[in-house]
């Protein structure tokens, strides 16, 4: 047993809402979690070495581990509900990986629908199967997770990261982060330091 705790932070919570709240994998017998298995034993050995750079390495398997969890989750059906749901359905799944792939486009339940080849009541009917949230809520929170990590990780401007993740107004981007994110972009940007 291996016992650790992954801090994502606040701008992560649409993936942590993504998840159950507890995960236990029994990997007993399987072949198929060699990967996990070496990689369990090599973050025991650095743990208990003094080794130089051990924490760096430890850190770095844990991001592996934690994807490797999301990953035998994904494979074994136990998320039926939330984003990870939605991106694992064949049905919605296209409309969501196209909001990933272009945040910035003008965003519609009626778009949504037709990438997904379905009709707007059908993919909406759809959709509130996998989720609790909207279709235009879940748009909006991955938008807001992507002007959380510009915000943290560029330099560019906010009207700039505001139109990258679809608004035309820095007004409407700031109402939007706001609501989400409890804070102005501005003061999320100086907390983030």
């Amino acid at each position: 047993m291996l016992c650790g705790t992954f801090e994502l932070g606040r701008h992560h919570a649409l993936l942590l809402r993504a998840l159950p709240e507890v995960v236990h994998l029994r990997t007993r017998g399987r072949d198929d979690y060699a990967g996990l298995h070496a990689l369990l034993h090599t973050m025991r050995h650095e743990s208990q070495q003094a080794s130089p750079g051990g924490d760096a390495v430890i850190a770095h398997l844990s991001a592996a581990l934690f994807t490797l969890v999301v990953r035998t989750l994904m494979d074994q059906g136990d998320l039926q509900q939330g984003l990870l749901a939605l991106l694992m359905d064949a049905r919605v799944g296209p409309a969501l990986a196209a909001v990933i792939a272009a945040p910035a486009e003008p965003w519609t339940l009626e778009r949504l629908a037709e990438v997904s080849r379905m009709s707007r009541a059908s993919f909406a009917r759809h959709f509130a199967e996998l989720s609790p949230a909207t279709p235009m809520d879940v748009v909006t929170a991955l938008r807001m997770d992507l002007a959380a990590r510009l915000l943290r990780e560029t330099p560019r401007s906010i009207e700039q990261i505001g139109e990258a993740c679809g608004y035309t107004s820095r007004a409407a981007f700031g109402q939007a982060f706001k609501r989400v994110h409890g804070t102005s972009p501005a003061a999320f940007r100086r907390q983030a330091g």
